[in-house]
């Protein structure tokens, strides 16, 4: 997985930004956000990514900062939610607006968002309002008890596969799963205190 790009940062397109690191540039899908803090000086940057990787290709998304990396991580965990409709609510406001929405329940301004209904918005709230908290311009995305390492990833790609949505997957390998364990040993563990052998 690429972690980030330190590189000269240009605008190729709506949401788009190019990083040029030497002998090979990168496109990242980007926040309005993102794009407009990353563009707004000249130099070297680094954008933190995010890489999806599907079956008819590989995206790769941009951020400026965490704190907007890690509240995309936590949307893409909601059902109906992918990647780029993650980037679009990213960019419609800040983190701490979108996080404060979020951990009041205000659909009305999710819903707002081109294609996001109602529905999709009390989703977020739901499922999201426990893991997001706002104070001033402190901004606790409760990442504390978040384990991520290589056998975490493989873990959840492996729970996954076994029927789980992303949602359980993650929740059971945040609540079993230390940094010393295998993929194999997370995935045990976590079927186990589903019931499950």
């Amino acid at each position: 997985m690429i972690y980030s790009l330190k590189g000269n940062v240009f605008l190729s397109g709506e949401n788009t930004l190019v990083v040029s690191t030497g002998a090979i540039s990168f496109e990242c899908i980007c926040s309005t956000n993102t794009i407009y803090e990353a563009t707004k000086n000249a130099g070297e940057q680094t954008i933190l990514t995010y890489m999806q990787v599907r079956e008819d290709g590989i995206s790769l998304f941009g951020f400026f900062t965490k704190e907007e990396k890690a509240l995309f991580e936590k949307l893409i965990l909601v059902s109906g939610i992918g990647p780029k409709m993650a980037i679009s609510i990213l960019s419609s406001g800040s983190v701490q607006t979108i996080i404060s929405a979020i951990s009041t329940g205000n659909t009305k301004i999710l819903s707002s968002i081109k294609g996001l209904g109602k529905k999709t918005a009390e989703r977020i709230c739901l499922e999201l309002k426990d893991k997001l908290s706002a104070t001033g311009d402190i901004i606790d995305l409760v990442e504390a008890n978040t384990i991520k390492t290589p056998a975490t990833d493989e873990a959840l790609t492996a729970l996954i596969s076994l029927g789980l949505n992303r949602s359980e997957a993650t929740a059971l390998i945040n609540t079993y799963a230390t940094k010393e364990m295998t993929a194999e040993a997370i995935v045990a563990v976590c079927l186990k205190n589903m019931g499950r052998k």
